[in-house]
């Protein structure tokens, strides 16, 4: 598919649905258990239903989730569908998969200024697809997360042409700069809301960063730490990029959530693929209180994770670039290895 267009209505944010602390959840009149066309999925006479806010909230999940030419009939309102990207929950469950599909479309069609928008929406649902379309060439942000369970969790990342066209009223319009170079890889640490990132650098720093509202962690400002605190937040973990002993292009990075090794539960693990290392880091709340590399001479670490053994496998790709005789980007064979403790 060539990606899909939306027409140019714009959820207008005086609608508080996206905002409540209980998410699109049951105590609105929605259920993901149940379809949307039965009284359990979509209560005509609880929530959503009950005010004008929350009938708009309602006709943007059935344009995002039915087909074009589909139509949810709730009372005396009838919705038309649009872009398909879950019409099985007409009459059946919305799993996971779904609800951060709707999610992720609600989000793009945020507006808070109420000003009427076109969007050309692309993803990896097969309803949408990668295609451009000429006449829209500006890719806006990147929209996820998932908004039914309680709190929602709604997040969103600035594409290359964040300012290119800004829109007053969309999501990230109002930054005055993007706060990431290329946030690789990110995790939540266990027990916590927290999003720690992992930015790589151009080539002076790499960041290992604590999410925060409101937080500018500085570029294309700063790179790695800065004095000016007072305007920009600094990484929770800044390696400079020489040597390359030092974990150089981040690329992965994991909480350790098992049982398998005494002392590294809730730690994170870091790949690198430059620096070829697999660095453990301790913190507690926002702040690196130990930090170590595990191993850094097997090749480019590419991703951490634990496995349902409790056990950490690592993704190792062999080495390229400098003092091997292949390109950076050379295509190299790799392996899966898994790190059992000595008894």
């Amino acid at each position: 598919m060539a990606g899909v267009a939306s027409d140019d209505r714009q959820i207008q944010l005086r609608n508080r649905i996206l905002r409540s602390i209980n998410g699109l959840s049951s105590i609105n009149g929605l259920s993901s258990i149940n379809g949307l066309s039965s009284i359990n999925g979509l209560s005509p006479t609880v929530g959503l239903m009950t005010t004008a806010e929350g009938r708009e909230t309602v006709s943007y999940i059935v344009k995002c989730a039915l087909r074009a030419g589909d139509t949810l009939v709730k009372g005396s309102y009838t919705y038309s569908g649009q872009l398909g990207l879950a019409p099985e929950w007409k009459t059946g469950a919305c799993t996971t998969s779904c609800q951060e599909s709707i999610s992720a479309c609600l989000l793009a069609h945020v507006n808070t200024a109420a000003r009427h928008y076109p969007l050309w929406l692309i993803g990896p649902q097969t309803a949408l697809g990668w295609g451009k379309n000429n006449g829209k060439p500006f890719i806006e942000s990147a929209f996820f997360g998932n908004i039914f369970p309680s709190p929602p969790k709604a997040y969103y990342c600035n594409g290359p042409d964040w300012d290119r066209v800004p829109v007053a009223g969309r999501i990230g319009a109002e930054e005055s700069t993007t706060p990431f170079r290329n946030p690789f890889s990110g995790d939540m640490k266990p027990g916590t809301n927290t999003l720690f990132v992992n930015d790589v650098g151009t080539g002076v720093y790499e960041e290992i960063d604590s999410l925060a509202k409101g937080a500018n962690y500085g570029w294309p400002n700063v790179e790695g730490p800065s004095s000016n605190t007072p305007s920009y937040t600094n990484p929770l973990s800044g390696y400079y990029r020489v040597p390359v002993s030092v974990p150089s292009a981040i690329s992965g990075g994991a909480f350790y959530t098992g049982s398998k090794y005494p002392g590294w539960k809730n730690n994170l693990f870091v790949a690198a693929l430059a620096g070829q290392q697999l660095r453990r880091l301790e913190i507690s709340g926002r702040k690196v209180v130990h930090q170590e590399a595990v191993f850094q001479q097997f090749g480019r670490v590419r991703a951490v994770t634990t496995g349902p053994d409790g056990l950490l496998y690592v993704l190792l790709q062999n080495p390229t670039g400098s003092g091997t005789g292949l390109g950076l980007s050379a295509s190299t064979p790799g392996m899966v290895i898994r790190l059992v403790p000595e008894k």
